[in-house]
């Protein structure tokens, strides 16, 4: 296996720590952000348009999204301190970071599916409880989705070709 040099593996032992942070920094974030939604308290840092005029059910609607997409940043910050910490072991070219890389793409995929079904699903769930007439549907799209879409799928081709070049080493090393 090819060795990282020691400054490499340092580093990725800091930004392992800086990433479970930001697990732990963004978990706390999201449920506040759902706990304002809930309660109807904007906490001086959500800023809600309709909070007044949002029923129940369209409340717990956006909650439950709120979630969902926090879930898929958490989960791309999770696998990226899982990355780092290989890293820091020293083993970049492994089956596990291969896979793991793979991970995260999955990850920032659904996070960049969400971010594209936001504004949709938002519009939707607040017309929810609005008069015939008053109802409406936003659609939008902007480059830093498509960024984002487009990343995943470089992380994700990334993994592929670096398991594969893992598997043909194995498969070489078998031959001498």
């Amino acid at each position: 296996m090819t060795q990282l040099p020691s400054r490499t593996r340092q580093l990725s032992a800091v930004f392992r720590v800086l990433s479970l942070v930001s697990v732990g920094g963004f978990a706390l974030f999201a449920l506040l952000v759902v706990f304002a939604l809930v309660t109807k308290s904007a906490l001086g840092f959500v800023a809600l348009e309709h909070r007044d005029e949002t029923g129940v059910l369209a409340t717990a609607l956006l909650a439950a999204f709120a979630l969902i997409g926090a879930a898929a940043t958490i989960a791309a910050l999770w696998y990226t301190a899982r990355l780092f910490g290989i890293y820091a072991k020293g083993e970049p070219l492994s089956v596990e970071a291969a896979d793991t890389l793979r991970l995260i793409a999955f990850a920032l995929l659904a996070k960049a599916g969400l971010a594209i079904l936001s504004p949709i699903y938002t519009s939707l769930v607040l017309s929810i409880d609005a008069l015939p007439g008053a109802r409406s549907l936003t659609v939008s799209l902007d480059m830093g989705q498509l960024g984002l879409l487009l990343a995943a799928g470089l992380i994700y081709t990334v993994g592929v070709v670096m398991r594969q070049a893992v598997d043909i080493a194995a498969e070489n090393r078998g031959f001498v």
